[in-house]
């Protein structure tokens, strides 16, 4: 009986492992325009100046694990400096 526990242990966690193998990864998930927008306002309240690449925001606790959206064809995601908002424009 001493061995059993150890055993049975080990074949629930080889079990386990196995049965997660083979499975696909969930893509990330996009982040919406209107987050990403508000997560830029408080960049730059914080940091009083644009990040250097949009890809920074992405370091909000937030948006861990998410990723910027992707542009309809033809357009690309900016930075408007009128508007101080981050848009989709055309290429």
């Amino acid at each position: 009986m001493n061995g059993i526990p150890k055993q049975l242990l080990g074949l629930l966690l080889a079990g386990g492992l196995l049965a997660g193998c083979g499975r696909k990864q969930k893509a990330p998930e996009e982040i919406a325009l209107p987050e990403l927008n508000r997560a830029l306002q408080v960049w730059i309240m914080n940091k009083g100046s644009m990040p250097r690449d949009l890809n920074e925001l992405t370091n909000f606790p937030a948006f861990v694990g998410r990723r910027l959206p992707t542009p309809p064809p033809g357009k690309k995601l900016t930075y408007d400096p009128a508007t101080r908002q981050i848009v989709f424009a055309d290429q």
